[in-house]
């Protein structure tokens, strides 16, 4: 499975854990792709389906030809019957212009099964699905939206009022809140079975809760520094993959070009033993590929194994915080349970005194309450008050430093910001609220109030309003810094927009084209330069959501301090009321009552200071916060005349979309059809396709053996025509030597025949003079001695000579001749079956042997004739 195969199962697999319904779309003006995109919209995402004519117009926009050829989509001309690829443009284009700008991603499911994603500038997208039915012919697309389910998630009351509203919005079910019984008046029960709780009990389970709490807080940071490295293990894992992947491609790509090279060379006709190191490469690189391919799977094995692990620590984590949360939950019951106790038991003091009725409408007087058990009450109260005191004591360290300290990057995780987004935009009544990590108190009207009652203590857990009005001031800092920031940062806007616009085109371009140095480069080089920018705009961001979020919660303390006001007529009647109880000592009483009122009064005053003070400072705020009402106000009566148009657009087109309905049913069942009849051409083209492969791949061997043997053989005719030249060679040098030899011998023979006569015819001469007789007389010499004879012409021995000498020599070249050329099976091959048939059978060997010896006493004959002529002829 390829990576945009896995990253596109994965994705459909994240939005679509329990499958999908289809969203019926017209195809009124072939327009049906953006009309699905609308509807996807709407139920993928929770945004207002936007206008089909908007959509028209991005898809008319000059600039989306510029946006589509940045992402490598051809150029078209069609203003309608979209491509899919032209659909993921239109839909990117539309989330940049909203506001804020979305970065969104189309993915299609093909004929309901194969998933695929468009090409985007950011791989991080977010994927709107759609689903698209069609052939070579023609299709259509539909909208998706995810199939509903019957019963929530087992983690339902673990998430986020956020994750909520999104798991609402997927699957299309409004699951019910948890349902949590409130009294507006007063936290406690009415129920008379409501036991007593001992101060052990509450230490004990106090001590617990904050073992349970250092403990979770030691094994959550090794359970965070765990699933750090497992991160770091995925990522590396990761990275491996993907150049393993990257050399498959690699090796395969030279194993396509190898095959290349080896079909061109078998065409060339060239030699077999290159074509056999061809076929050695290819199949070393297949082993390569499969070795390649083997590392893989283990890999994949080893990035799921880590996921997994690294799952279970998520579980481990949630299971650790709701041990913690378990421990809170104990104290914060027994806490509970025995306020109810002790407002049960002053309630019930309260009807027992004198004077005081049973209900509006009369009843029995009820007996007064002694001055013992006022008492013991009163010291009941303060012992409670001082245990919470000592319990809550660094608690208030904590929230006074954080109310007054400055901002920080790491002051709040994520899952923190958000669960106090969602506590600060939730409008409740409870008397307890989170602020900054630490959990107060805000007393109700009806709390029993002891008798030490001091206006410098008179708030929250002794937060005060001074430190309420320090943490305003904090955050009217904060937000006058972030401020000025936003000034510089609009006044560099041209220079941060520049560099973000030049990274984004950079990354695209990388995209496709991975192998660009000087790309990668120049990236660098612009991140570097970006890295402060972003660096910057996440802080401020962040601080931000703080300051925005802490605004809020300053705003709810602040109203439920204002309580602490509302509560002076109750704690003064409460107070006449004691004064009653003991008619004994009604001096001291009065005197505690004029304290307790002055006290009062010097609260009420310092309250009504600090309110104004604050209510000064929150004046801007609220009509800040009116204005920002007004325009959303403004905004969703936009989006309910938007909606009620969509609606009676629906309604008009509900009959259209039944048909359609019918008549895509009955278009699916052709599709099916049609596709069960392209499957089984498909599977009858692969066949034939295999039998033809496998017919060529046969005939290739059988063309590899052929030229072998041509080869083979070219070879062996070759060495044997060079042998027959090397025996010619030496036949002619030997014929060239017997015919110089022969030639100086018949000189030599020549130059000896003519000595020889020259000597005889000396010899002769000097006879004849010596038989001459000698002159007489004295008168001078007698006549000259005639000339002796010319000598005989040498025709006889000249004509005799070559025929008697060269006869043998001719009958013993033609035998050799014709000796070779039998033995050679030129002669035999069209003379044998004459000579065996004419002989009787009598074998060619005792033929030749016959003829060698006539010539043998032919050529003997010869010589002795030649050499008889010869001597007779010197004899005479």
């Amino acid at each position: 499975m390829t990576d945009a195969k896995k990253n596109a199962n994965d994705a459909f697999a994240a939005a679509f854990p329990h499958g999908y319904d289809l969203v019926p779309t017209s195809g009124e003006g072939l327009l049906c792709g953006l009309r699905a995109i609308a509807g996807s919209i709407e139920t993928q995402l929770g945004l207002a389906a936007p206008e089909l004519d908007d959509l028209v117009k991005i898809s008319k926009d000059p600039g989306l030809r510029e946006f589509e050829k940045s992402l490598g989509i051809p150029a078209r001309e069609n203003d309608e019957n979209f491509h899919v690829d032209q659909v993921g443009a239109i839909l990117s284009k539309w989330g940049k212009e909203q506001k804020p700008p979305l970065d969104l991603r189309l993915g299609y499911v093909m004929n309901g099964g194969e998933k695929h994603l468009v090409s985007s500038p950011d791989a991080n997208s977010e994927v709107l699905w759609v689903a698209y039915s069609g052939n070579k012919k023609g299709g259509h697309y539909m909208g998706m939206r995810a199939k509903p389910l019957s019963t929530p998630p087992p983690d339902w009351e673990s998430k986020s009022e956020s994750e909520k509203k999104r798991w609402r919005l997927a699957y299309n079910r409004d699951f019910p809140k948890r349902h949590v019984p409130r009294n507006t008046d007063s936290e406690y029960t009415d129920d008379d079975s409501v036991s007593s709780v001992e101060d052990e009990e509450i230490e004990a389970a106090v001590a617990a809760r904050d073992e349970q709490t250092k403990r979770s807080e030691e094994e959550g940071e090794k359970l965070r520094a765990k699933r750090a490295q497992i991160d770091n293990d995925i990522e590396a894992a990761e990275k491996k993959s993907n150049s393993i992947a990257q050399e498959i491609k690699r090796i395969t790509e030279a194993q396509e070009t190898a095959l290349a090279h080896s079909a061109k060379a078998e065409k060339e006709g060239a030699s077999q033993k290159f074509l056999n190191g061809i076929k050695r490469t290819i199949s070393e690189q297949h082993k390569k590929i499969e070795a390649l391919e083997e590392q893989q799977k283990n890999q994949e094995e080893e990035l799921a194994r880590l996921q997994a692990k690294s799952i279970s620590l998520a579980q481990e984590e949630q299971h650790n915080y709701s041990r913690r949360k378990a421990a809170d939950s104990k104290v914060i019951k027994l806490e509970k349970q025995q306020r109810q106790f002790l407002r049960r038991q002053q309630m019930k003091g309260e009807e027992e005194r004198p004077g005081t009725t049973k209900g509006s409408h009369g009843g029995k007087p009820k007996e007064a309450v002694s001055g013992k058990q006022n008492e013991d009450l009163q010291q009941l109260v303060r012992r409670i008050i001082k245990l919470r005191e000592a319990e809550s004591e660094e608690m208030e360290k904590n929230l006074a430093a954080k109310l007054l300290r400055p901002f920080s990057d790491d002051e709040y995780s994520p899952s923190e910001l958000e669960a106090m987004q969602a506590d600060s935009e939730t409008d409740s009544d409870d008397d307890v609220i989170t602020f900054s990590r630490v959990k107060i108190r805000v007393p109700k009207k009806n709390d029993p109030v002891p008798l030490d009652f001091d206006s410098n203590t008179a708030t929250t857990n002794n937060v005060t309003l001074e430190q309420v009005q320090k943490g305003l001031e904090t955050l009217a800092d904060a937000r006058k810094e972030h401020s000025e920031y936003m000034q510089a940062l609009n006044k560099e806007g041209g220079e941060y927009r520049r560099l973000g616009n030049q990274l984004a085109g950079l990354r695209v371009t990388l995209r496709y084209q991975p192998d660009r140095e000087d790309i990668k480069a120049k990236l660098s080089k612009v991140e570097e330069a970006f890295a402060p920018y972003d660096k910057i705009e996440k802080e401020w961001t962040r601080k931000s959501q703080v300051i925005a979020i802490k605004t809020r919660q300053l705003r709810r303390l602040h109203t439920k301090l204002g309580r602490v006001g509302k509560q002076i007529p109750r704690i003064r009647r409460d107070a006449f009321g004691l004064s009653r109880t003991r008619s004994s000592d009604q001096g001291d009483k009065q005197s505690k009552l004029n304290d307790i009122e002055r006290k009062l009064k010097e609260q009420r005053a310092h309250s009504n200071k600090q309110i104004k003070l604050l209510e000064a400072r929150l004046a801007e705020k609220e009509k800040l916060i009116a204005e920002a009402e007004a325009e959303k106000k403004r905004v969703e009566e936009e989006m309910g005349a938007r909606r009620l148009k969509d609606q009676e657009k629906l309604a008009g087109l509900a009959e259209m979309e039944k048909s359609q309905g019918r008549r895509t049913a009955a278009a699916d069942k052709r599709s099916d059809e049609l596709r069960q009849r392209e499957k089984r051409i498909q599977a009858e083209e692969d066949k034939a396709r295999e039998a033809a492969k496998k017919a060529e791949d046969e005939a290739k061997m059988l063309l590899v053996r052929a030229q072998d043997e041509l080869e083979r053989q070219k070879q062996a005719s070759a060495a044997e025509v060079a042998r027959l030249e090397e025996a010619k060679r030496r036949v002619e040098e030997e014929i060239a030597a017997l015919k110089a030899a022969q030639a100086t011998k018949r000189l030599d023979q020549q130059e000896k025949e003519d000595q020889d006569r020259q000597a005889q015819a000396e010899a002769e001469e000097k006879e004849r003079r010596n038989k001459e007789p000698k002159a007489t007389g004295s008168g001078g010499d007698g006549p000259p001695p005639p000339l002796p004879p010319p000598p005989p012409p040498p025709v006889e021995d000249d004509l005799v000579s070559p025929l008697y000498v060269g006869a043998p020599a001719l009958a013993t070249a033609l035998w050799t001749l014709f000796n070779g050329l039998y033995r050679n099976n030129h002669l035999s091959s069209w003379m044998g079956p004459y000579i065996n048939g004419g002989y009787n059978g009598m074998g060619t060997t005792a033929i030749f042997n016959l003829s060698s010896l006539y010539f043998l006493l032919s050529s003997t004959a010869a010589l002795g004739v030649t050499f008889g002529w010869r001597l007779s002829k010197a004899n005479f």
